[in-house]
């Protein structure tokens, strides 16, 4: 989804020689967890589709960055955040 959105983006900005993208990626992008591999693999890669989309398009001024959310307390996250090893 991230690279299909860039890739859509990209000729717009690339005409005005602007722009700013903010891909979402999270911790696990650089921190091991068991039992989410896809998820940090999955993330990982938007990290690194990020850094080189950043220098590929620095020349037509447009901006790439991600950002990592870390963990926060959900209904999904409940096991987790209530066992005090976990958390």
């Amino acid at each position: 989804g991230v690279f299909y959105c860039c890739r859509a983006v990209a000729p717009h900005m690339m005409e005005r020689k602007y722009g700013k993208i903010i891909n979402i990626s999270s911790n696990n992008a650089t921190q091991a967890f068991p039992l989410v591999a896809a998820y940090n693999a999955s993330k990982a890669g938007v990290n690194m589709i990020t850094r080189v989309l950043a220098l590929e398009w620095a020349p037509y001024n447009i901006c790439v960055n991600a950002i990592g959310p870390g963990d926060y307390h959900t209904e999904m996250t409940d096991a987790t955040w209530l066992d005090p090893e976990g958390r």
